[in-house]
């Protein structure tokens, strides 16, 4: 395991000089409300492991809609072009360029700027915070991280360049056992779909058969 700061500052200069380049947005299916994804050859996942819940289809050619992957919600996509129902688009992360309904791409709210950023190292299992300071990407803090895995009940971390979605100061999970409130985790920061980027998780302790909160980790 090893901190690759260089690495991490390049993804960060590679994504800024195309933000800077081309108009932009970002996936936008939260719970599928904008539409549910045709499926895969019959799944609901395609080859490259992206699911189809919560994500939009891109087509590799837009009079073909039999040949297409999926885009996981909040993935910041470049506007190339467009055409009638349809954006051309690429990213940081995906081969080639592709068409995506417009209904999955969304405006609103979108980044003004890029001066906060926090950049995970799947490989290393490590995270880091930088923030622009008089024009120099600074490091804030680096701490180690733990990614999503695909397995069931879990969430595989998603690789690309995604939009803050959403801040929680604690968001609630099940216990898979039993099916009810199991805990919470802390300072949490959705970023695609119900991934999120989070505190150390707080089980519920029981006691005379009601959840008592035990405290926060740090």
């Amino acid at each position: 395991r090893s901190f690759r700061f260089e690495n991490m500052i390049s993804e960060l200069r590679r994504l800024e000089e195309a933000l800077a380049q081309y108009p932009y947005g970002y996936i936008s299916n939260y719970k599928n409300k904008n539409g549910s994804p045709p499926l895969k050859d019959g799944k609901a996942i395609d080859e490259f492991g992206i699911q189809a819940y919560q994500s939009a289809p891109a087509y590799y050619d837009p009079e073909n809609l039999n040949e297409f992957r999926y885009f996981p919600d909040g993935m910041i996509v470049f506007i190339l072009d467009e055409a009638v129902g349809h954006f051309k688009v690429r990213n940081l992360v995906y081969d080639g360029d592709f068409w995506i309904p417009k209904n999955f791409i969304s405006f609103d709210d979108n980044l003004d700027r890029l001066n906060k950023a926090i950049v995970v190292d799947k490989s290393n299992q490590n995270q880091a915070l930088f923030e622009k300071i008089n024009g120099r990407w600074t490091l804030i803090s680096y701490t180690l991280a733990t990614t999503g895995v695909p397995d069931n009940n879990k969430y595989e971390t998603p690789t690309g360049s995604f939009k803050v979605l959403q801040k929680r100061d604690r968001f609630y999970f099940l216990d898979y056992s039993t099916g009810e409130l199991g805990g919470y985790a802390p300072y949490g920061t959705r970023f695609s779909a119900g991934a999120y980027i989070h505190g150390i998780p707080v089980n519920f302790v029981k006691e005379n058969g009601e959840n008592v909160d035990p405290g926060m980790k740090e």
